[in-house]
């Protein structure tokens, strides 16, 4: 997935080494997110955390990350919901995911 935040394109994937940054999120968070709506945000931000630093060529720190979800928050025409959709969409996509259910 291209993700265009300012006038930089970035590459989103979920790789072994980005689904491995995820070993602590816990999958439960799913169910919650409907009478809790800012867990959205704490998804977005790890999923994104993962997804970006799926290749060993560039690292994005969580502060760095951070910014950057802000910039995309302030674009015009950027929706948090629908990219927090992507990011989940594109992990249930995996075929690790697709053996955990």
């Amino acid at each position: 997935m291209k993700l265009k935040i300012k006038s930089k394109t970035y590459t989103l994937a979920f790789t072994f080494r980005a689904l491995r940054m995820l070993d602590d999120f816990d999958l439960s968070v799913f169910e919650e997110l409907e009478k809790k709506p800012f867990k959205t945000l704490d998804v977005l931000y790890t999923l994104f955390h993962a997804a970006i630093n799926h290749s060993k060529s560039e690292f994005y720190d969580e502060s760095t990350c951070e910014e950057l979800l802000e910039d995309y928050f302030n674009q015009e025409g950027s929706d948090i919901g629908e990219l927090t959709k992507q990011l989940i969409d594109m992990l249930q996509a995996t075929s690790f995911f697709k053996q955990k259910q």
